[in-house]
């Protein structure tokens, strides 16, 4: 079995611990130095890895309703130590990544969500029709009962 990349395991660190303190609004200056410490802590000494969240955060949110949030990934990326010289590369997979993105149309559902839909409303009708027999019998039953000699 192979084991996963090191460098990808350290990359979603980066990325978990950056989206986790960018709130989309200023940071208090503690919240920024345990964003920072943090960042830097998963980063082990990574400023490529660094630069890669930056730039992807920076090209993905161009645009973006969220865009503020992205530019805050982006800032405490860059304090944590990102390597600036790699970033710009890193804004092009990420604007990339977002026309990939914006290409898939939204239907509202899942992938086979659909399927999953009707399978629900079966399942509810089902359940239903069920309840519906269940208090039909109990109706029938009630009434011979009452009907039967004593």
């Amino acid at each position: 079995m192979n084991s996963p990349d090191p460098d990808r395991l350290r990359y979603a660190q980066i990325a978990g611990a950056a989206a986790r303190h960018a709130q989309g609004w200023r940071l208090t200056a503690d919240e920024e130095a345990r964003a920072i410490a943090e960042l830097t802590e998963a980063a082990a000494g990574r400023a490529d890895l660094l630069a890669e969240r930056a730039g992807t955060a920076l090209g993905f949110g161009e645009g973006r309703p969220d865009a503020a949030r992205y530019r805050q990934i982006a800032e405490l990326c860059i304090a944590a130590g990102a390597d600036q010289a790699l970033i710009e590369r890193w804004i092009k997979v990420g604007r990339e990544r977002a026309a990939a993105t914006a290409a898939i149309p939204y239907t509202g559902l899942p992938p086979g969500g659909l399927m999953l839909l009707a399978r629900a409303w079966g399942l509810l009708l089902a359940c239903v029709w069920q309840l519906l027999l269940a208090r039909a019998w109990q109706l029938l039953l009630a009434r011979a009962w009452r009907l039967a000699p004593s």
